[in-house]
């Protein structure tokens, strides 16, 4: 809703121009003309292109052919087969930059795929579907468990995640582009009978400059480590558990994050030269067998009108 706020901030000032300008003298061809013009004028480029690209983003983790798998091989492949024959182009977060950078134009149904966590199943199952389909995602990793089937340091099993060779595959065949989903800030449940914080949230009692080093400390650990295993800057944080606050924000701003995810459900309209719409961005839950993944995609948007 943060982003549709300035379209309903410019349809009032419409209203408000209607208002006022029929109350004068001006003619019904002169009030309409100009309120055209302004409506143009604040929703268009000067070139004519929109100001403003919907983009949906859907978020998925695992796959497995296990029988009570929340997400299989093939129900993946169904959803991207479907977004292919309805119009649909994926694209990576580097692509919301160029556009709010004004570099680049996004296609006319832009949708952005993406997996959280890092799991291997991603490189055998999604991986190849993706290139299938001739599709592209983005996949935030978990630094501290690259590579891992089990929590570092404990005995505690995990979903096994893929190793950064495998990453780099990924990255170089343009695919996948993978960014952050913090060091070791989203920590297992088999672990969390310990004390952990919630994602990036501030503990009970944690001083402000205490928690700002940590997650500071953390998050360039993390952008060290793909810098050094992939070969770039990392410019995009997806929250653990989708959780953030303003202090967060602040940090990631600090550090050179350009593009903040959540799990807030909903649809981001992207504007042309406001690099600020790239910020706590919303996505679709699609973690399940047998959705209609368009209809997933149209509620969304509803859901924000």
């Amino acid at each position: 809703m943060k982003h549709l706020s300035l379209r309903t901030f410019l349809c009032t000032l419409v209203c408000i121009f209607l208002f006022q300008t029929c109350a004068s003298a001006a003619g019904p061809s002169d009030i309409l003309r100009k309120i055209l013009q302004m409506t143009t004028e604040s929703t268009c480029t000067q070139d004519g292109y929109s100001r403003f690209s919907s983009v949906p983003i859907l978020s998925f983790h695992h796959l497995s052919e296990e029988p009570d798998a929340d997400l299989t091989p093939d129900a993946f492949d169904g959803y991207l087969r479907i977004l292919s024959e309805n119009g649909y182009t994926a694209i990576l977060y580097q692509d919301l930059i160029d556009f709010a950078d004004q570099k680049r134009r996004l296609p006319d149904r832009p949708v952005i795929i993406t997996f959280d966590d890092g799991y291997t199943s991603n490189y055998e199952y999604a991986y190849p579907l993706l290139k299938k389909w001739n599709m592209k995602a983005e996949i935030a990793i978990v630094g501290y468990t690259v590579g891992y089937d089990y929590f570092p340091n404990t005995t505690a099993d995990i979903i096994p995640h893929f190793t950064w060779t495998q990453a780099l595959e990924m990255v170089r065949s343009g695919t996948i582009s993978i960014h952050s989903h913090s060091y070791n800030l989203h920590h297992h449940a088999a672990i969390e009978k310990q004390i952990f914080r919630l994602g990036v949230q501030r503990m009970k009692g944690e001083r402000e400059e205490d928690y700002i080093r940590v997650l500071t400390s953390d998050t360039k650990i993390a952008n060290r480590e793909i810098q050094s295993n992939l070969g770039y800057e990392n410019q995009v944080y997806t929250y653990p558990y989708g959780q953030y606050n303003d202090l967060s924000e602040d940090v990631m701003n600090e550090l050179g994050i350009r593009v903040t995810v959540t799990n807030t459900p909903g649809i981001n309209d992207i504007e042309w030269g406001n690099p600020q719409s790239l910020k706590l961005l919303r996505r679709i839950s699609c973690d399940a067998v047998g959705l209609d993944i368009l209809d997933k995609i149209r509620k969304a948007y509803r859901s924000i009108q």
